[in-house]
């Protein structure tokens, strides 16, 4: 449990009043800390699930459930409907295909962020992944293992509470390899608009000749959070959208999962409006994890 002292106003000699740290920067403190600590065990079920072993080759997607287990329930866990999400302040239930423009561009600087919170509160000890795709903004995607069914049905249990769509075989199904159990789970992320979110990415959009700028600033914020960038952000695309640019910067790097996470939360801490629109995550040797990804940068035109 983390412990975060309040400094609270106090009396200087002269009567004055010594200002207090403001609340919302205690509260933003206190979140970045609680998501590192789930990130920091995730990162270890990332690595393995207990004496499992996870860097080894990924799952073919085509890997069928098993059949010859007489006990479907767990396994069949995946066809059940999701249950209804409740409303959360300042959330605007809307899908990610009917925003509008620069509604899209705060949400999809906020997806990342978002899913690694959700895995940080779904995922439990007993759990270790091998693979770990989310794409496009709307699609996650994880390879794993896990001692037992029924800690793999409590983690979809669990993953169907929140604003995803858990969705049916082939999709997400569980299966035994001879040892303990494998699965794949693929989610439909719908996560909403969210105003009461700090960061709306929208109103930190520079203009175009403050790109590089943007870009060192990235490239600073991983340095000092250990991503080690096998090579400069390379541009693969460039999108035009009214008075706007859409750059895609693809990289390569390798770090600890629990890296990457403060990684992530370092950018949106210090309001940097890039989004990842893709990110490919694999367990390498030991506690480190290969990351390919696209960032996605909008600018204005001017």
């Amino acid at each position: 449990m983390l412990k975060i002292n309040l400094i609270k106003s106090k009396t200087g000699k002269n009567g004055s009043t010594q200002r207090s740290i403001p609340k919302k920067l205690i509260v933003l403190s206190a979140s970045i800390l609680i998501v590192l600590s789930g990130g920091v065990l995730f990162w270890v079920n990332f690595q393995s699930g207990k004496s499992k072993p996870v860097a080894k080759s990924p799952i073919s997607k085509d890997y069928q459930s098993s059949t010859h287990s007489p006990h479907k329930a767990i396994e069949d866990i995946v066809k059940e409907v999701n249950t209804e999400k409740s409303a959360s302040p300042g959330l605007l239930d809307i899908a990610y295909n009917d925003m509008a423009f620069n509604e899209r561009v705060t949400y999809e600087v906020l997806h990342t962020k978002k899913v690694l919170e959700m895995l940080s509160r779904t995922f439990p000890e007993g759990i270790g992944l091998r693979k770990l795709e989310i794409s496009k903004f709307q699609t996650v995607y994880a390879v794993g293992l896990g001692d037992t069914k029924e800690i793999i049905g409590q983690t979809f249990n669990s993953l169907r509470k929140e604003r995803i769509e858990l969705l049916p075989k082939p999709y997400s199904f569980i299966t035994s390899d001879g040892n303990g159990y494998r699965f794949i789970v693929t989610l439909k992320t719908n996560f909403g608009l969210d105003f009461a979110d700090r960061f709306q990415a929208i109103d930190h959009i520079v203009s175009r000749e403050f790109l590089s700028d943007q870009l060192k600033k990235v490239e600073k914020i991983a340095l000092r959070d250990d991503i080690n960038l096998k090579s400069e952000p390379k541009q693969m695309d460039m999108e035009l959208v009214g008075g706007y640019r859409r750059y895609i910067y693809k990289f390569k790097a390798e770090c600890t999962y629990k890296d990457f996470v403060r990684f992530v939360m370092d950018l949106n801490s210090e309001q940097i409006p890039c989004a990842f629109k893709e990110i490919a995550i694999n367990a390498l040797v030991g506690s480190t994890i290969g990351v390919e990804a696209q960032l996605l940068i909008t600018v204005k035109n001017n």
